[in-house]
């Protein structure tokens, strides 16, 4: 015999959760925890590795995200680095996660960015194309 479920709202929140790992594994990483009163979890950066693209290093990386020493990663973090990195153009998609730290509450960044082929060069963060606003050159042939 089966005990009815006396709470919808857990329901809820299992399956709201379930459906947040599967659109995005950094947000399961980090997902509200009930056993520590709702708070959402978060982590002191200590590392980042990057995996699957050449287009980006690490230095490249913290200065696209503005990551300083002792960067505390949150899930608003997490999701707002995603949508940064997919808005420079030259990643078809991005995938973050977790690896324990050598401490609690220090955490290891992994980076894994799928290139876009679609991208018509090889270009990169910090490559030698790029857009100025300065004074207009002068006519070709005017002195």
């Amino acid at each position: 015999m089966t005990r009815p479920l006396k709470n919808n709202s857990y329901i809820l929140q299992v399956s709201l959760t379930m459906t947040l790992a599967l659109l995005c594994p950094c947000v399961a990483a980090l997902a509200q925890n009930p056993a520590t009163g709702g708070q959402a979890a978060q982590y002191e950066l200590e590392t980042i590795e990057i995996t699957g693209t050449g287009r980006i290093t690490e230095q490249q990386l913290r200065e696209q995200l503005r990551i300083k020493d002792h960067t505390i990663m949150t899930d608003d973090w997490m999701i707002g680095a995603r949508t940064k990195l997919l808005g420079l153009g030259i990643f078809k998609d991005v995938f973050f996660s977790l690896k324990k730290g050598s401490k609690p509450g220090l955490a290891k960044l992994v980076l894994k960015a799928e290139d876009d082929e679609h991208v018509l060069s090889d270009w990169a963060v910090g490559g030698e194309f790029g857009l100025s606003m300065t004074e207009p050159s002068p006519a070709f042939g005017e002195d």
